[in-house]
């Protein structure tokens, strides 16, 4: 009888041994498990934050320098266009077209003065950065060398420095004379107010690109 119950009370205790020792197992695995959690979670948050900071960073200097980079074109390009204006300002390269198509004449220095205008688009160095006021300008740049080409077709040299259109026809008491002297005429307006127009376009646009 004693031995009965001494096998069912160490078989009791080994049962309880057991239960405890599963539970303490199971436990410090769980908290194994949690801590190692808690690790990696703190590792990730860290890297997130350092990433995150990086990224903010990169963004500031990419900002920085973009913003550099607009200062820069728009101060080039307002260097380009005085030096360009210095040659003929508006005011100025409009009043030779009008006294062309106007008036039908041109002194010898507005044209040297028209082709120095033109001649400044002949250097890479005067072309402007900013995308569209480069597309503005060179096409200006071409429609100035067709509207020259035009003009030097039907003026001449007249006395000193003048030049007129077709002066030896526009008093010619030949019809045929006179439609032609009338139709140079005719061409020549419409070749000044297409250029006119053109230069008017690409300074709203140096107005609202360097706000000159």
């Amino acid at each position: 009888m004693t031995d009965i119950v001494t096998i069912l009370l160490s078989g009791g205790l080994s049962a309880a041994v057991v239960f405890l020792l599963r539970n303490w197992i199971s436990e410090r695995m769980r908290a194994s498990i949690q801590h190692e959690y808690d690790q990696k979670l703190e590792t990730l948050k860290a890297q997130l934050k350092a990433d995150s900071e990086t990224t903010i960073e990169k963004v500031k200097a990419e900002l920085i320098q973009s913003r550099e980079s607009i200062v820069s074109v728009r101060e080039h390009d307002k260097l380009v266009f005085e030096k360009m204006n210095a040659i003929l300002d508006e005011k100025t390269f409009v009043s030779i077209c009008k006294c062309i198509s106007d008036y039908s004449f041109y002194e010898l220095e507005q044209r040297d003065k028209m082709y120095e205008f033109r001649a400044f688009g002949n250097h890479v160095e005067n072309q402007f950065l900013n995308k569209n006021l480069n597309k503005k300008y060179n096409l200006l740049y071409q429609s100035l060398h067709d509207y020259l080409s035009t003009v030097a077709q039907h003026f001449f040299s007249t006395e000193g420095s003048r030049y007129m259109l077709y002066p030896e026809l526009k008093n010619s008491s030949e019809d045929a004379d006179r439609n032609t002297y009338y139709g140079a005429q005719e061409e020549v307006l419409n070749a000044t107010n297409e250029i006119v127009e053109i230069y008017e376009d690409f300074r709203k646009e140096v107005k609202e690109v360097l706000y000159l």
